[in-house]
């Protein structure tokens, strides 16, 4: 039996996987009588197992790969701008910028999440909506027509609107979900998106939608305008109206 043994451990040794190695070691602690059955049976579960290992393998490879699910459209940060103060030149400077985009990207998309003052207008449908002002300023000088009104200016803070977000008819995630479903739609048509914010960063916060949080909910990458801004564009802009005037340019002079 032990001859027989030895015999059956060099022959297997050489087609067994490493497992059933370690348990021919241990059943050489074993008894005589105990050894050829307990070989048998590590020989034929390892061979069962291998066999069904492959015919899983075997299927795996036939088997159509599943067809790749389709990426959704990863929004684009847009440019918003905000001050830290009212009357600081947020419009003046979405103007400027605007202008500039457009000569780099064929579709230039424009909103602001968040108006105060509004407009009646007449929209693509020819119903009577209200947007805020710099909304029509804007879409009108540059002809936005692949933007529409509504998603231009998706929260207006009119009278009253404080006192119907504290008695709970408005919430901030229905606003939340209104500004980002008009930003999305207007990135979809739109190789890039401008933001302008409203009053200064702590307007709309009385309602959970300040000029931080918007820019926070669509990504956005803010440009900050201050007072000093302010002045500096000031005198440059008189800079520039003397140089035109008297035909003097002042920074080519130094």
């Amino acid at each position: 039996m032990t001859t027989t043994t030895t015999l059956l451990q060099n022959v297997w040794s050489l087609a067994l996987p490493k497992r059933v190695h370690h348990r021919l070691l241990i059943v050489r602690a074993a008894t005589n009588q105990d050894v050829l059955p307990r070989l048998c049976r590590s020989f034929s579960s390892s061979s069962s197992s291998s066999f069904t290992s492959t015919a899983t393998v075997q299927q795996l490879q036939t088997q159509s790969p599943a067809p790749a699910a389709a990426a959704e459209p990863v929004p684009k940060s847009p440019i918003y701008v905000a001050a830290t103060r009212q009357h600081v030149g947020k419009t003046t400077t979405s103007l400027a910028i605007m202008s500039g985009l457009q000569k780099r990207f064929d579709k230039v998309g424009f909103i602001k999440p968040v108006g105060q003052v509004c407009l009646t207008v007449q929209d693509e449908e020819g119903f009577s909506i209200e947007v805020d002002k710099d909304v029509v300023v804007v879409r009108n000088h540059f002809k936005l027509d692949h933007c529409k009104y509504s998603d231009m200016s998706p929260v207006r803070i009119p009278p009253g609107y404080t006192k119907d977000y504290i008695d709970g008819f408005i919430s901030r995630s229905s606003q939340r979900t209104d500004i980002l479903d008009a930003f999305h739609s207007i990135d979809c048509s739109s190789d890039v998106v401008l933001c302008e914010g409203t009053g200064h960063c702590g307007v709309g916060s009385i309602v959970g939608a300040s000029n931080a949080q918007v820019a926070s909910w669509v990504g956005g990458k803010m440009v900050r305008l201050s007072r000093t801004l302010l002045f500096v564009y000031i005198v440059y802009s008189c800079f520039c109206v003397f140089s035109t005037i008297f035909g003097y340019d002042l920074f080519c002079a130094y």
